[in-house]
């Protein structure tokens, strides 16, 4: 097993934490006796090898012979683990870029193919299925691979490892030079659209997709039984997917070229499992976040799960709502009536279904948010943020989150005379310098709305720590010329002149 072990020059390879020359012991480890030691030597290589991904380091590249060794010898009792590593690291060989990717890794790959196609045989399920898994991302051609799964097609009884095979034919089927079994494995994916089992028909579906793209939208239906059957389930024991009805959905969802409205109006059928139903509005909002034209259709269906018997998805629903803002301004009224509901989401920030309603009620500048808000201000818990954030945007999907306090009452320059007493109120007795910007930044967004919390600013223009923020008055008026002049002929860290956070002034377009 160890052949060729010592001959590496592992103190001269890198993984996530440094030298690689703490590799070969815990590779040894893995293949000792006790299966507590081997697991944690087969976790911390986990750890050093992959880590969060993000780059195939080089002593991935020279462990990966000695990592199929171990994964193949049944007496190993971390194989498991050490496999679940292999598949990791060649998945993440498939996305990373070329300038991440150790130059060695696909040479190391090709030759470690053969190992590979007989773990395709092996005993143990989930070796198959992690080794059908790096088949599929391996880029070997099918020439090298059909074969082997084919057999293995054949051959499998288990029904979750079936659907690993048939994705991986379809990945495979299009690698060139495809050979000889390229037909057969069309022939058989085309089969399998008519299975009896909804699950094979939506693995066919997922498979032949990258060749056929009008596909999904030819079988819709087909897509939609099989993703809200109870059967999806089955998709967890994969290696593909390893996820159920959500992940399965959003899975399913970017198989469309284009907006497919009729997929997310389908999900949002009324379901009787609750991850269906909160997973429908996810893709909902993921559908959303990259089109805007089918807001119109799926407004409605949105907006009747603001009844949910599910927490997470009422909070979804109003969420939603929010983000679309005056265009679901019809919807007000149910909103309203979710603002006493404190219901609270499993998450760390425990946000309400009654948070949401705020939010959404503020995007639609509807004045029934006031109240909370100016109680969410004088109050000590909140699952709003505690300051601005933003999301990378990723294809299909949207992070059902709430904003900051500051950004919500950034909406409301049209209610700045109900706001503007608990905003001064904050200015006065926050000691939180970054609280104390973030409302100077609310009433430079406010513009001339704010001119009443001009005494409060120019409070603040006398503490060296905050007077900055308070600039955002602006440099004329209504007292602020002198403090401001002041500052400026005054040496030290803060000396600049300027209008604030936000560039905008608050009251120099009312000079009276």
């Amino acid at each position: 097993m160890w052949v060729g072990l010592d001959e590496v020059d592992w103190a001269e390879l890198k993984h996530n934490y440094g030298s690689a020359e703490d590799v070969p012991d815990l590779l040894r480890r893995c293949a000792g006796p006790g299966p507590d030691d081997a697991e944690d030597a087969a976790c911390d290589l986990l750890n050093l090898l992959f880590h969060q991904g993000g780059w195939i380091c080089s002593a991935a590249s020279a462990a990966l012979p000695f990592l199929l060794r171990l994964a193949s010898t049944p007496e190993v009792k971390c194989r498991r683990t050490v496999m679940e590593l292999v598949a990791r690291l060649a998945s993440e060989a498939q996305q990373v870029r070329e300038q991440f990717l150790d130059p060695r890794w696909r040479p190391a790959g090709e030759r470690a193919l053969p190992e590979v196609l007989v773990l395709l045989e092996d005993p143990e399920l989930w070796i198959r299925r992690d080794a059908a898994d790096v088949v599929g991302d391996c880029g070997s051609s099918g020439e090298l691979t059909l074969p082997s799964l084919l057999r293995r097609w054949q051959a499998e009884s288990d029904p979750a490892t079936r659907l690993d095979v048939i994705l991986v034919l379809g990945q495979a089927v299009l690698r060139q030079p495809a050979g000889g079994h390229a037909a057969e494995v069309f022939e058989l994916l085309e089969g399998l659209l008519g299975a009896s089992e909804a699950q094979v028909r939506l693995a066919a579906v997922h498979a032949l997709a990258p060749s056929r793209p009008d596909l999904p939208e030819q079988r819709l239906k087909l897509l939609l039984e099989a993703v809200r059957d109870p059967s999806v389930e089955l998709w967890r024991h994969t290696a593909a997917m390893d996820s159920g009805a959500q992940g399965v959905q959003h899975r399913t969802a970017v198989l469309f070229p284009g907006p497919c409205t009729g997929f997310a109006l389908g999900l949002l059928n009324d379901h009787p499992a609750e991850e269906q139903r909160t997973g429908a509005l996810a893709q909902a909002a993921g559908l959303l976040a990259q089109w805007r034209s089918p807001a119109s259709a799926l407004l409605p269906r949105i907006a009747a799960r603001l009844n949910d018997p599910s927490c997470e998805a009422r909070f979804r629903a109003a969420e939603l709502l929010a983000c679309l803002g005056p265009t679901a301004a019809a919807h007000a009224g149910e909103v309203a009536a979710l603002l006493g509901d404190n219901a609270a989401r499993t998450t760390r920030k425990r946000q309400t279904v009654g948070e949401a309603a705020l939010w959404a009620l503020a995007r639609m500048n509807d004045p029934r948010c006031l109240p909370g808000l100016i109680e969410l201000m004088a109050g000590t818990r909140s699952g709003f943020a505690s300051s601005s954030a933003s999301y990378p945007a990723t294809a299909g999907w949207h992070h059902a989150v709430l904003p900051s306090l500051h950004d919500v009452l950034g909406y409301l320059a049209d209610h700045a005379e109900q706001l503007l007493p608990a905003v001064c109120d904050q200015l006065a007795t926050s000691t939180d310098g970054q609280v104390i910007n973030r409302f100077c930044q609310v009433l430079a967004g406010w513009g001339p709305a704010a001119k009443a919390a001009v005494p409060a600013l120019l409070s603040l223009m006398e503490d060296d720590r905050h007077w900055n923020s308070a600039a955002g008055i602006g440099p004329a008026g209504n007292g602020a010329q002198q403090p401001l002049l002041t500052r400026a002929n005054t040496e030290g860290t803060h000396t600049e002149l300027g209008h604030g956070p936000t560039g905008k002034s608050v009251v120099s377009q009312d000079r009276s």
